[in-house]
């Protein structure tokens, strides 16, 4: 059976509200599916389920003092997933976009400070 999933601001939401969230912004992006708002980042950290907004330096300075030598890297920018089959043909311009920035990132770091989602990883020392 296929699912119909709500557009907010130009990008797909493609979570199922009959399925449990496991994460707040599952909830928060369900919740603007429904409304068709988009929502703003927090503004504050009272909110322990709030997403943190960290700099990239932050980040490997963190994990690194925390586990050993850290490195960043890009996951995705616009927070699109890379299958581009799932999106409807008019987006997937925008997923190449993605992807292309993300293979870019690798030889220019810089392009990781604009990114959406990052991920470090770090050797145990």
């Amino acid at each position: 059976m296929g699912h119909r999933y709500a557009i907010v601001d130009g990008i797909p939401v493609f979570l199922l509200s009959e399925e449990p969230q496991t994460h707040i912004e599952g909830t928060r992006s369900l919740a603007a599916a429904e409304s068709g708002v988009a929502p703003t980042p927090p503004t504050d950290n009272s909110d322990p389920n709030a997403i943190g907004y960290w700099t990239t330096a932050e980040l490997a300075r963190t994990f690194g003092d925390a586990i050993g030598p850290s490195r960043v890297f890009v996951d995705r920018y616009f927070s699109l997933i890379s299958d581009i089959h799932l999106f409807p043909r008019r987006y997937r311009t925008l997923v190449r976009l993605s992807e292309g920035l993300r293979k870019m990132s690798q030889s220019f770091a810089s392009l990781a400070r604009v990114a959406d989602s990052l991920y470090v990883s770090s050797q145990k020392q």
